[in-house]
């Protein structure tokens, strides 16, 4: 299993690549994983360790080196001056430079963790690879494996690559998204099996593809872990006031919580007890956006909600789950970005699934017609509204304000139908799948 995001690693990505490796030895498949170092993660939560198998093998590749050199994720190299050394150093950083814009993948990680795969599917009879971006050097060293080995090869899309919505780093070479267009098209076409988080996620990934490439697609949806909902179900939701309502996770470029407090400003505005009954809680971080970072409290105070929203830590994955059980309502962001209309309706998130099975009702900021919005209506788990709608978001939260003082909290949602997207199930999917393919 290849993947740069792994336990204890907190992004979500990690989390579900986490969960496969626990539970496949139950249907018959031993994972070895092979990932980045613990050090170049962007947070840690070592309680994430606990539930694997001691005797798990996992890699993780140290990334090759050189002075004064930089992932491709960083900017382009800037220009130092060493008088010492003037000849020697003009030199070092031209083959620097030629190497951000001609291989502007993690190279550093992408080279050693290749060498490290071969050794390890040699030494190991390893019959299947299955890489996992977000991180596309996932799927560079598992088409690597696959071109130079006999192995099968399964490949996930738990986010975009091409196609993604949102760039965290601007590209270092106009070649860039040609190149990357060309690869991607050569990872779908040699992988044996895709595997997709979401139909509207196949579709967008798949579009301008060769027709055939559907027949290997399947949809695999992230989930949840009931295991890490033992000894939490004795948390009675309260029944007195403040009402509230809590956003765990993290926000970001697409997931902003401005509709929402612009439309709980104007709720209030119209029902002004609701000041001193509703609380909102905003427990996380906000990631790769500094200047979101510091528009939020502005925002707060803009719409007079000092003394309604609080703005809390980051918590371990445990400690979050039992936060969320102690919510009245679960609110849940994805919203329209201006560069890419089509894309908050194909995220589903892995975040949701935890919310569905907290059995406390959810209020989805998200396309109507998207995924998300679809499991929301067909789990009845709660009420789906465009975060763009501020009438929409305002009547939902003036309605599950009212629900909540008559009495009706929590949501309707079976337990029964939701454990289709338990962890356990869905890795036993995820097996049946290995199993095919190794038998083609």
């Amino acid at each position: 299993m290849i993947s740069t995001h792994f336990a204890p690693d907190i992004h979500v990505g990690a989390k579900r690549m986490t969960k496969f490796a626990k539970y496949l030895p139950n249907y018959g498949w031993q994972p070895l994983i092979l990932t980045k170092e613990v050090g170049e993660y962007h947070g840690v939560d070592e309680t994430l360790l606990q539930e694997l198998p001691p005797d798990l093998p996992i890699y993780r590749v140290q990334e090759w080196r050189l002075p004064g050199s930089q992932t491709s994720s960083a900017p382009a190299t800037p220009r130092v001056s060493n008088q010492s050394k003037p000849m020697r150093t003009e030199l070092r950083h031209r083959l620097l430079r030629a190497a951000d814009f001609f291989l502007f993948y993690d190279y550093s990680w992408l080279l050693p963790a290749f060498l490290t795969a071969r050794r390890l599917v040699r030494e190991n009879n390893i019959q299947v690879i299955y890489s996992s971006i977000p991180n596309s050097e996932a799927h560079l060293v598992a088409l690597l494996l696959k071109l130079t080995m006999p192995v099968k090869w399964v490949c996930e899309y738990r986010d975009p690559w091409t196609r993604a919505p949102v760039a965290f780093y601007p590209p270092t070479s106009p070649l860039q998204p040609l190149i990357e267009w060309a690869l991607e098209g050569k990872v779908l076409a040699q992988a044996d099996q895709l595997i997709f988080v979401g139909p509207k996620y196949c579709d967008r990934v798949l579009e301008g593809r060769p027709s055939y490439l559907a027949a290997k697609a399947a949809i695999l949806y992230n989930g949840y872990d009931e295991d890490d909902f033992a000894g939490l179900d004795h948390i009675e939701m309260r029944h007195d006031f403040p009402f509230t309502i809590g956003h765990i996770g993290t926000f970001g470029r697409w997931v902003t919580p401005d509709p929402f407090l612009r439309a709980l400003g104007m709720a209030i505005c119209q029902r002004p007890e609701l000041g001193s009954r509703i609380c909102v809680r905003f427990i996380g971080e906000v990631k790769y956006n500094s200047a979101m970072e510091r528009t939020i409290p502005q925002i707060i105070q803009r719409e007079g909600l000092d003394e309604v929203v609080g703005l809390e830590p980051f918590l371990s994955h445990r400690d979050a789950l039992t936060q969320m059980k102690q919510c009245h309502c679960l609110l849940f962001i994805r919203n329209y970005l201006p560069e890419a209309p089509n894309e908050a309706a194909m995220v589903v998130g892995a975040k949701i699934f935890e919310y569905i099975r907290a059995q406390r009702s959810i209020l989805a900021l998200v396309p109507p017609e998207g995924d998300a919005a679809r499991l929301v209506r067909e789990l009845g788990a709660g009420v789906a509204v465009a975060a763009e709608d501020m009438e929409g978001v305002v009547r939902a939260i003036l309605e599950m304000y009212d629900a909540f003082c008559q009495g009706e909290v929590g949501a309707s949602s079976d337990l029964i139908q939701i454990q289709q997207f338990e962890h356990k199930n869905q890795t036993k999917k995820l097996a049946e799948i290995l199993n095919a393919v190794v038998k083609q």
